[in-house]
């Protein structure tokens, strides 16, 4: 529906007039957590109203060129789905947000990916029987636990949290088994 409406500027414009002003956010490649960003504004009430209007003006002149946004009708349960996606993503979104910047150093990496880690053992119980979640989870958890496994290749990562007056050994006490 996003890329639809983006598609042309007065399609856009329809979408402006019915959302007070606003546009709408798309996802992209580059973008970590364009995906976040694009569910959390179109899950905003205001949006989301904008969006059924939109679409329930265009299913009015039923068209051929408009054949596209009608497979793409997004019901209650659709919207629940999204909803429970970017409660998922927002994790992710934050720790983006703590973790970038000038201020931010590798001492934070571990302690980022086990609060991840963490985050994705609880989704998998949570969404354990979620047939569109659940796949997402598990190729995510894939990626992340490839990654992590790569800090064991250089104790730098370890050495930059024992390091840090703030955790020093506690950090592993707490967080890890052995």
């Amino acid at each position: 529906i996003v890329v639809y409406i983006q598609a042309s500027p007065q399609r856009k414009q329809a979408f402006k007039k019915l959302s007070n002003g606003y546009n709408l956010k798309r996802d992209n490649k580059t973008r970590w957590n364009s995906w976040f960003a694009m569910l959390d504004w179109a899950c905003r009430d205001d949006i989301k109203a904008a969006l059924h209007e939109y679409i329930a003006t265009f299913l009015l002149h039923r068209d051929s060129a408009n054949n596209e946004l009608v497979k793409d009708w997004l019901h209650a349960e659709d919207w629940l789905v999204l909803t429970e996606i970017r409660d998922f993503l927002e994790p992710f979104n934050n720790v983006t947000a703590a973790t970038e910047g000038s201020s931010s150093s590798i001492e934070r990496i571990l302690p980022t990916m086990d609060f991840l880690l963490s985050h994705y053992e609880s989704s998998m119980e949570r969404y354990r029987d979620h047939q569109y979640i659940q796949p997402m989870i598990k190729k995510g958890w894939e990626k992340l636990d490839k990654y992590y496994l790569k800090t064991d290749q250089s104790p730098v990562y370890i050495a930059a949290v024992v390091l840090n007056p703030t955790w020093k050994w506690s950090y592993f006490v707490q967080h890890w088994e052995g």
